[in-house]
């Protein structure tokens, strides 16, 4: 039977609204065919073992790895001179705002510009040659976001995650290390809310705030913002740890899939949420600062104070940190964006 992807749209489409109901399909295709409910079965045990992703983003599963970076290397190579790009990378095309799921190269630039000179013309189709085979994708074009930094001032209640301090700045910790001699062990911070090496860096301990440790290293870079924090006693290592499985490090082409995250700003209640991009550039207004390679999340899910936040995946692996996420004030779509965890810790 010819699949007809038109009636497949437009049901996933009334179903969303809420005016078809997947009860009511599942029904009456399990009267009309009675071989659907063994279908059905099969793809619910396969479904077990599928990683949660959003549902209109698992055709990417189709894509060779391989193929999708030659691409995009190629791609790179391509329009490595136009001076409005700052960066491309695999995505998703957003067509007014709403993502559409299809699997586009997406082109960041300073500013769309309604008249672009010939040379600095971007197709609406890259094509390319690979192993003697024309590869097509869409392309589309995203001015880069202007997000906030999010740091500042939470007034936490009991069993949240851990609220730390700066001389000046507040946000969440990220990760402690114990060393192997049991000895003062180190914590994982966001680099923005610190300003210099040797600050003192507190936590809030019940309702008293008390010494963490010093500020040994600080970087805030275009590809890191962390600061390390020495000498964390190995008693307050214990209370603040929560043990992961492993640092997960994505591949461009894993859009859609869902992570987990306990925001201080949401009383330390998990929330759900899925990544939008695996790595793309943001520009962080009020300290006039760009950062590329983020990982993007779907909405704006953090606040002030949640900076530094750590971010998992549905079995517990660590994907990075939160920085700071588009303004409240910013017209939709708003993204929450996110440090990779591998470039501050080993995979």
């Amino acid at each position: 039977m010819k699949r007809n992807d038109k009636i497949i749209g437009k049901t996933l489409e009334a179903v969303s609204e809420g005016r078809i109901f997947v009860e009511n399909i599942l029904d009456a295709a399990c009267a009309h065919d009675p071989s659907f409910v063994d279908w059905l079965k099969a793809e619910l045990r396969n479904a077990g073992k599928r990683e949660p992703r959003l549902h209109h983003l698992y055709a990417l599963d189709k894509y060779n790895p391989k193929t999708l970076e030659r691409v995009l290397a190629a791609v790179n190579k391509k329009f490595s001179s136009y001076k409005n790009i700052v960066y491309i990378q695999w995505g998703t095309n957003l067509i007014k705002g709403h993502d559409k799921g299809q699997l586009a190269l997406v082109f960041y630039v300073r500013q769309k510009k309604k008249k672009v000179a010939p040379g600095e013309m971007i197709p609406s189709i890259f094509k390319t040659k690979i192993d003697n085979k024309v590869h097509q994708f869409p392309t589309d074009v995203q001015a880069i976001m202007k997000a906030e930094e999010h740091d500042g001032i939470l007034f936490p209640t009991a069993a949240m995650p851990t609220q730390v301090k700066s001389e000046k700045e507040y946000g969440t910790l990220s990760a402690v290390f114990a060393a192997k001699d049991q000895s003062l062990g180190q914590a994982l911070v966001s680099g923005h809310i610190t300003a210099k090496e040797q600050e003192r860096i507190e936590f809030l301990d019940g309702q008293t705030w008390r010494k963490l440790g010093l500020v040994k290293h600080r970087t805030v870079t275009r590809e890191l913002d962390v600061a390390i924090v020495d000498g964390v006693a190995s008693e307050d290592i214990k209370k603040l740890s929560r043990p992961y499985q492993q640092v997960r490090r994505l591949q461009p082409y894993e859009l859609g899939i869902a992570v987990e995250l306990y925001p201080l700003s949401k009383s330390g209640l998990k929330v759900n949420a899925n990544i939008e991009n695996t790595s793309t550039p943001v520009y962080f207004s009020r300290s006039d600062r760009w950062m590329d390679g983020v990982i993007r999340l779907y909405g704006r899910i953090t606040e002030a104070g949640d900076s530094g936040a750590p971010v998992y995946d549905t079995k517990n692996n660590i994907i990075g940190f939160v920085l700071g996420a588009d303004p409240a004030d910013q017209a939709d779509p708003k993204f929450t964006y996110v440090l990779p965890a591998w470039r501050v810790l080993p995979c």
